[in-house]
């Protein structure tokens, strides 16, 4: 005995069916997957940052006493707060395109020029004593091994 069958549609109308038939499926996987982005990514920079040798420098550490830093557990907890509050979330539903199924979510963190933070209170100790504020996360981030303070002979 022989079979035989005849596929009336064409590979895009199939293609096209199936791309159809998964958006919903695809559609809920990325809604869960960018919910689970949004609550778990300040944990995650939260725990990055802090578990930094820098950072425990910074709060425990010489290199508090190198920039000047009085309280830097406050200074840095604000720094991560404006970090983590200024988190710009993006998404692009899933759809349907050249028989593909497309989606795409990111994070902005923090600007390049970190203007979100070297401006802030926190990147700043005031030195009510003798009238001036040293910018000690400026320091850190962008003068590297620069000679930060010379002295006069």
């Amino acid at each position: 005995m022989r079979y035989s069958i005849k596929i009336l549609e064409s590979n895009q109308d199939i293609t096209s069916a199936i791309n159809k038939a998964l958006l919903s499926q695809v559609s809920t996987f990325m809604n869960d997957a960018f919910n689970e982005l949004k609550q778990y990514l300040p944990n995650i920079i939260t725990t990055a940052i802090t578990s930094a040798p820098e950072y425990n420098s910074l709060i425990r550490g010489t290199l508090r006493y190198h920039l000047g830093l009085v309280d830097a557990g406050s200074k840095i907890d604000g720094l991560i707060n404006i970090w983590i509050n200024n988190i710009e979330y993006n998404y692009s539903p899933p759809f349907i395109s050249n028989n593909k199924i497309s989606s795409k979510f990111s994070a902005n963190l923090i600007r390049a020029d970190l203007s979100d933070v070297l401006y802030s209170e926190y990147a700043h100790m005031i030195d009510t004593y003798r009238g001036y504020s040293l910018p000690w996360l400026e320091w850190l981030l962008l003068d590297g091994t620069q000679n930060l303070v010379t002295t006069m002979k």
